[in-house]
């Protein structure tokens, strides 16, 4: 078949334009900040505090939870406009209820903070993330004098996080779940032929990798884990793209929460939301509307995941272009 004049002229004029697209580079992009991710807050309240924020977004509403090392919970009254993200936040510091109002100027993945409470304001700072979960179902290998294979499934909904442990030697649901700084850390009793079996568990988790330290009256013992396909394909992953024949990169960042998945994805000039997500059968799709130089550009993404990496599609009118992308 051949192809007119003007429609060549019509590619080679919008080609260049797509490959903006890709990158998220153009007036919508930096108009389009979005609260959306995993966030590291560090708070000057004297002493240097870090907490782990985490927004997702459903139906246009936006929930998540705080978790600091003096204490947790999830937010409340959540909005965002104008790049300005507020909501109100209760935590039990050991013991004492703490009432905070945030506020936060989002540039990009840069966010500059105020909290108000009681105590007075206190400036902060923070860097949006990798977007590490320990949502999924995991294979957990301990090594017991004997070598024990269990399935631990762990899902999140409304910040809370739940989930069950199924082994050779027994059963049982976690207790008492917390996740902060890639660690993972549960409570669990097994009923173990009869026998009821405490452990604590704390995992480090790395990618799709987590090591663990198992403790119970009878002593403390190692194991590893992986996660398996069955979960979304959560975290940060740099999208290389050749989009004809310009190489673009973008960071898409991928969460879950409460079984519904979202992300963004951004480059330097600035950060968009994916729209209508979706993960089935290893792949993830999604679309973005893209105003690139005064030409809107739709955009259809297709991931097939193959552990740390995607082999990735985007569709448009101008046809179908190639990429990769890995987790970070």
């Amino acid at each position: 078949m051949m192809t007119s004049t003007k429609d060549s002229s019509i590619r080679k004029f919008l080609l260049p334009a797509l490959a903006i697209a890709l990158t998220i580079i153009g007036s919508a992009a930096s108009a389009a900040e979005s609260p959306v991710g995993e966030w590291e807050i560090i708070t000057d309240a004297g002493e240097e505090i870090v907490a782990t924020l985490i927004i997702a977004e459903e139906n246009g509403e936006l929930s998540g939870s705080m978790t600091s090392d003096i204490g947790e919970g999830p937010i409340e009254n959540a909005s965002f406009a104008d790049d300005v993200l507020t909501f109100d936040i209760t935590i039990d510091a050991e013991g004492q209820e703490l009432a905070l109002a945030f506020e936060g100027t989002i540039d990009g993945d840069s966010i500059d903070v105020n909290w108000t409470s009681d105590l007075g304001e206190f400036p902060a700072v923070g860097t949006r993330g990798g977007a590490a979960t320990p949502v999924g179902e995991w294979e957990i290998i301990t090594d017991a004098g004997e070598e024990i294979v269990s399935t631990l499934i762990i899902t999140e909904e409304n910040g809370e996080l739940t989930g069950s442990m199924t082994s050779d030697i027994g059963e049982g649901p976690i207790e008492n779940a917390s996740f902060a700084d890639s660690v993972l850390s549960f409570d669990i009793t097994i009923d173990a032929e009869g026998q009821e079996l405490a452990l604590a568990f704390e995992g480090t988790i790395d990618g799709d990798s987590i090591d663990v330290n198992w403790t119970s009256d009878l002593g403390e013992f190692p194991a590893v884990g992986t996660r398996g396909d069955g979960g979304p394909p959560v975290g940060e992953w740099t999208v290389v793209t050749d989009a004809g024949g310009q190489e673009s990169e973008a960071t898409l960042t991928i969460i879950e929460d409460g079984g519904s998945i979202a992300g963004t994805i951004a480059s330097d000039q600035g950060t968009l939301e994916i729209g209508d997500p979706a993960f089935e059968d290893g792949v993830l799709t999604f679309d973005i509307t893209i105003d690139a130089e005064g030409q809107q550009l739709d955009l259809s993404f297709s991931g097939t995941v193959d552990g740390d990496t995607m082999h990735v599609t985007w569709g448009s009118d101008l046809g179908d272009f190639p990429g990769v992308a890995t987790r970070n």
